[in-house]
């Protein structure tokens, strides 16, 4: 289904970061789809490494911003888009 799909997305924008480390449109598509799998952590990983590599790129504020409030609801036991 389309976690699958996701998963997989994820793991080849993971191995295309390992090969295009400067692209930062590849590390917001990876940062996007650990949002859409809801992993918080390795989303806001992926935003505060963006934001290093490209300091003023919206997408480093948007992706850490977003997995910082998909954590804090996760915590709250609000249910996110897969649990609802």
């Amino acid at each position: 289904g389309a976690r699958v799909a996701a998963n997989r997305s994820a793991a080849a924008y993971a191995r295309a970061v390992e090969l295009l480390p400067d692209d930062t449109a590849v590390r917001a598509y990876l940062g996007q789809t650990l949002l859409d799998l809801e992993a918080w952590s390795d989303a806001q990983a992926v935003g505060e490494a963006l934001r290093q590599k490209a300091p003023d790129a919206p997408a480093g504020f948007y992706l850490v911003g977003a997995a910082l409030q998909g954590n804090r609801l996760n915590g709250l036991g609000i249910p996110t888009r897969s649990e609802s």
